[in-house]
């Protein structure tokens, strides 16, 4: 059972081992883990009690969403900011690593400015008006413009109509062509160019953030300690690897193995391993099972391709808090759901659009990564279901809408349901008045639902 607060300490009698407990510490601690999965049915809800844990990258690929999205993200920290926790690694981590991804995110915008600027000049708007049409498509399909500056869509739409035209008859000089489209590249320039003050100035984001509550700094002993056996985990895993009967290497994973690949820099290695041990600490101070929201399911040191944490991992938690905690891939919520679709909503091809929503297969050195699976079969229920999840979301931190492209691409398309399979079930269940589709005041097709039937 969890241990008295004032008590622990991470040391050899509390901490990762890939041997915690005998089998009937494995069977009880994987049927508590099963019979209390009910408890986080509704954890994201503002209502609930249920602890939070987030990982780094929660917080730094804030820095990449348009504005609101970011203004969503931002809404969901402050109304849970009592039980989302912030562990001492993961702070470091964000202080460390936030102006890189803000720089990052900034290079972006300043490339697309390059390439406009790159226009400007009258022989070259000339020379490439097919190319600019092909750039300015690309602008529009940005979740920067069609988010924030969805107001200047018709604009570029305009400016390309404007090309095509010139093109097949060309009454106008160069000169004033260029200068026309000269004009209209400068005022997007100009819009545009306000989004990087707005993530430079991320005051917003860094707030919310710092309202959350801290775990407490393990001692300089205790990360010493973990630093240790962070290589002792590895170099056991590595005699179990040349053991001439045949091991599975799932059970010798720990946390922090999938950034072996890493520079040896800020203990970066270290920090998962670290984070974790931190974690454990929390848990069982606060006696509670928890949530943990990560974006580093693709490393393979995390959980099973079910998104559950691998078994001996619920037996070492279980085994020292007397709890357990639950995964959630971050990149599944309906926190970024209210953007619209970038990819292209007229294709047919599943494969081909699915190639941009799910994760591919990758194996390194016995880590087994998600892979790209089969479809899921998708009915009635689960539709509806999906959508309500999806309603209350927008309800609880949104705009109080759903966008009907990024429900059907990137929260269905992204729980692997056919494109074409939810569009049909979409069509069926607005037939059947159970959904309705409606146009917002900006202009965007917005799912409700009318009746559960």
């Amino acid at each position: 059972m969890a241990k008295n607060k004032e008590l622990i300490t991470i040391c050899e009698d509390f901490c990762f081992s890939f041997r915690s407990g005998n089998i009937g510490t494995r069977v009880e601690a994987r049927k508590f883990f099963d019979e209390h999965k009910s408890e986080i049915d509704n954890w994201w809800v503002q209502n609930s009690t249920i602890p939070i844990f987030i990982d780094t990258n929660f917080i730094l690929n804030a820095y990449s969403f348009p504005k609101s999205t970011r203004e969503l993200f931002v809404n969901f920290l402050k109304c849970n900011k009592s039980r989302i926790y912030i562990t001492d690694q993961v702070d470091e981590e964000i202080q460390r690593k936030r102006p890189n991804f803000i720089d990052n995110y900034l290079k972006s915008i300043q490339s697309l400015f390059k390439e406009l600027v790159s226009f400007y000049n009258v022989a070259n708007l000339v020379k490439h008006c097919d190319g600019l049409i092909v750039k300015l498509e690309s602008i529009k399909k940005r979740p920067i413009v069609q988010n924030d500056y969805s107001q200047n869509i018709s604009d570029i739409t305009k400016t390309i109509s404007y090309i095509e035209k010139w093109k097949t008859d060309t009454k106008e000089s160069c000169e004033t062509f260029a200068q026309t489209v000269k004009k209209s590249l400068e005022n997007l320039y100009q819009k545009l160019e306000i989004e990087q003050k707005v993530v430079r100035e991320d005051s917003d984001i860094v707030k919310a953030v710092s309202q959350c509550e801290f775990c407490k700094k393990l001692s300089k002993s205790e990360k010493m300690f973990l630093i240790s056996l962070y290589q002792e985990c590895l170099e056991e895993r590595e005699r179990m690897k040349l053991r001439p009967d045949k091991i599975d290497l799932q059970m010798y994973t720990f946390p922090g193995l999938g950034d072996l690949d890493k520079e040896k820099v800020h203990k970066q290695r270290e920090g998962d391993f670290i984070h974790y041990h931190e974690m454990l600490k929390q848990i069982s101070s606060l006696n509670r099972n928890v949530v943990y929201l990560t974006s580093d399911v693709k490393k393979g040191d995390t959980a099973t391709d079910t998104m559950e944490p691998f078994d001996h991992y619920i037996c070492n938690c279980f085994s020292l808090t007397g709890h357990v905690y639950y995964l959630v891939d971050s990149s599944s919520l309906p926190l970024t759901s209210f953007q619209p679709s970038t990819i292209d909503t007229d294709s047919d091809s599943d494969e081909e659009e699915m190639s941009d929503v799910l994760p591919c297969k990758s194996t390194d050195d016995g880590v087994t990564r998600p892979n790209k699976p089969f479809f899921k079969e998708l009915t009635r229920d689960a539709f509806i279901e999906e959508l309500n999840i999806c309603v209350k979301w927008a309800n609880e931190y949104g705009n109080k809408y759903v966008s009907k492209d990024y429900f059907i691409y990137g929260i269905l398309g992204h729980k692997r349901y056919e494109f074409s399979k939810s569009r049909e079930m979409l069509k069926t269940l607005v037939d059947e008045k159970i959904v309705k589709i409606e146009t917002n005041e900006d202009g965007k097709e917005c799912l409700s639902i009318e009746n559960k039937g």
